[in-house]
C-alpha cells in the first residue's frame, strides 16, 4: 500500500537539545532561531527534494543514477517511504527517507539479506539522507536524523536498517546510537557499504 499520510510539522525552540545532544553551529543557532521538523508526501516538497538527491547523489558523489532530462533522482521505493523534512527559519536545511516494508523489500536488500525474521514490520530503511549546501558543516542533516527516529517510535516502528560507508558509520558511533553490524561489509554504490542495524529505543 502506498504511503500517502502527512503528519503535521513540529516547531522545537528550547526542547531541541532533549532531543538531540547538538554542539557548534546548530545548537547556538537553535537557542534563537525556529525550528520545525515535518514528515510528508506533499508534492512541492518531493519535487524539491528530488532534484537536491539528483544533485548530491547524482552529480556529486556519483552514487545513484538520477534522470538527466528531468534533473531529479526517483526510486520505486519513494511511493513506499516516510520523507521527512528539516527546516531551519522556514528554509529546508536536511532530509532523511524512511522507507517501509513492501512487495519490493527494503533497498539494501538487493545487496545484502536481512535475518529480520518477527521484526520486519517494525523496521525501516534509512537511506538518501542529506542537507542543502548552506548546511551541509554544521549538525543539521543529524538533528534531522534523530527527529526522524522519534517519528518511527512515534509510528510503533522501532528498528532501523542503514547500508553505509566508513565515514558514516563513524559519525554513527560519535552520536552515540546503539547500534550493530548484521553482516560483512561489501562492494556497493561504487563504495565500501556496511549493513547494520539500529535499536530506536535503545537510542533515544
Amino acid at each position: 500500500m502506498q504511503i500517502q499520510k502527512n503528519y503535521e510539522p513540529i516547531t522545537l525552540n528550547d526542547t531541541i537539545r532533549g532531543v538531540m545532544q547538538c554542539n557548534g553551529k546548530l545548537k547556538r543557532y537553535a537557542e534563537s532561531k525556529t525550528i520545525t521538523f515535518q514528515v510528508s508526501n506533499e508534492k512541492t516538497l518531493l519535487d524539491q527534494i528530488y532534484a537536491l538527491r539528483y544533485k548530491v547523489f547524482d552529480k556529486e558523489v556519483a552514487m545513484f543514477k538520477g534522470d538527466t532530462m528531468a534533473k531529479i533522482e526517483s526510486d520505486k521505493y519513494d511511493a513506499y517511504s516516510w520523507h521527512a523534512f528539516l527546516f531551519i527559519e522556514g528554509d529546508l536545511a536536511s532530509y532523511t527517507r524512511m522507507v517501509l516494508d513492501s512487495q519490493y523489500g527494503f533497498p539494501s536488500e538487493q545487496y545484502h539479506p536481512y535475518p529480520l525474521e518477527d521484526i520486519r514490520m517494525q523496521c525501516v530503511e534509512f537511506s538518501r539522507a542529506t542537507s542543502t549546501h548552506k548546511w551541509r558543516r554544521s549538525n543539521a542533516l543529524w538533528l534531522g536524523f534523530y527527529l526522524a527516529l522519534k517519528h518511527c517510535v512515534q509510528q510503533n516502528i522501532y528498528y532501523v536498517l542503514g547500508f553505509s560507508t566508513t565515514p558514516i558509520m563513524n559519525r554513527l558511533k560519535k552520536q552515540n546510537l546503539s547500534f550493530c553490524y548484521i553482516g560483512e561489509p561489501m562492494y556497493a554504490y561504487n563504495r565500501l557499504m556496511h549493513p547494520y542495524i539500529i535499536d530506536i529505543r535503545k537510542s533515544l
